[in-house]
């Protein structure tokens, strides 16, 4: 885990297997998984699951309670491998 620049609150779970991005703020209460990549400038607020494999890119902003990147909720789902890779400058 590379966590230059960023701002990780102390009640933050933060893999060490998690690639982070400078300028990155993971809030109070979250939590970031093995296998995800959050890009620079990336704001998590509280309460924020992001878990792999995910790759997300930079100036992302994650609302409080936002679940991303655990398996899909749709009923044909059988366990197969699934990734989620997102882009840059978005609200979630």
């Amino acid at each position: 885990m590379s966590t230059s620049s960023c701002t990780i609150h102390e009640t933050a779970l933060v893999s060490k297997h998690a690639e982070i991005g400078g300028g990155v703020y993971i809030g109070p209460y979250c939590i970031v998984g093995d296998g995800v990549t959050v890009g620079t400038g990336c704001r998590l607020e509280s309460h924020v699951v992001v878990e792999g494999p995910t790759t997300i890119g930079s100036n992302n902003h994650f609302f409080p309670f936002c679940t991303i990147g655990l398996i899909p909720q749709d009923l044909k789902y059988a366990g197969e491998p699934t990734l989620l890779v997102i882009g840059s400058n978005n609200v979630f």
